[in-house]
Parts: structure tokens; C-alpha cells; sequence
């Protein structure tokens, strides 16, 4: 069982970055054409997915990424009969706010970068905040994980 908090994903092999919500959330991880989706509820893994995206870089569209996305979701949906209450993404940068709209419609939630909550929560350690500004959120993550 995690912890009672939410993962920074480098791609999901750290999951010491956790946010604190009561429900579940779900989190995905941009890196170059991989995307790396979980769904935590209350402190369990309880979605998985790793999938090639069909596009990288600025040829990635919210849509794809929806695509992409959806089918851990509606799993989820649908085997624990609960919506996800938060959305957290790493891994698109200053791209981020174009593809946080489609995800609070197809959501309704809060969409917010992953890295940035973390930080806003005062959880990063001021001898990692240049990986922090460098929006190294996996190495953040490792660091964490290891004391």
C-alpha cells in the first residue's frame, strides 16, 4: 500500500510525491511520445496504463492525449463506481494550460501541473529546486524516495 499522499511519476518508478486527497486523482506523465497514467485512491494503486502516444512535442493535440488517457479512466469509473476528483499532469511544460481545459471538461475536476503543486505544497527541499526549475519532476521524485 503507498503512502497517504500522490506520486510525481518519472514513469511511475518513484511514487513518493503525493498529493493529499481524500478521494482518488489520477496523474499522467508526458515524456516524448510515452505517457504514463495511475489513479490513486486514497493512498492505493488502483489504475495503471503506459502507452506510446501517436505525437511529441508540438504535434500533440489534448485530444490525443484524451485518447490516450480515457480508457484508464473509464475503467476505473466503472470498477469503483467513483469519479476522479483531481487531475494532475507532468511533462507538457508551458504547453499545459492548452490541454487543461479539455481535461476539466472531460473530468470535471481540477487540472493543475503536477511539479507546481508539489512545490506550492512546500514539499520540495530547497537543495532540489533546480530540479524543480528545470521541471525535473522524476529525479525530484528519486530524490524524495530516497531519503
Amino acid at each position: 500500500m503507498l503512502s497517504p499522499r500522490l506520486p510525481v511519476f518519472a514513469s511511475f518508478g518513484n511514487t513518493n510525491l503525493l498529493w493529499r486527497v481524500s478521494g482518488c486523482a489520477r496523474a499522467s506523465r508526458v515524456s516524448g511520445s510515452a505517457l504514463t497514467t495511475a489513479i490513486v485512491r486514497r493512498g492505493v494503486l488502483c489504475g495503471y496504463r503506459c502507452t506510446e502516444l501517436p505525437a511529441q512535442g508540438a504535434n500533440l493535440t489534448p485530444q490525443m492525449l484524451l485518447e490516450e488517457i480515457f480508457p484508464v479512466a473509464a475503467y476505473y469509473q466503472d470498477t469503483w463506481q467513483e469519479t476522479i476528483q483531481s487531475v494532475r499532469v507532468a511533462g507538457l511544460g508551458t504547453r499545459l494550460p492548452e490541454f487543461a481545459r479539455p481535461l476539466e471538461n472531460e473530468f470535471h475536476c481540477d487540472v493543475r501541473s503536477l511539479l507546481h503543486s508539489v512545490v506550492s505544497d512546500g514539499r520540495i527541499k530547497e537543495d532540489a529546486r533546480p530540479l524543480a526549475d528545470r521541471e525535473l519532476e522524476g529525479l525530484i521524485g528519486w530524490n524524495l524516495q530516497r531519503g
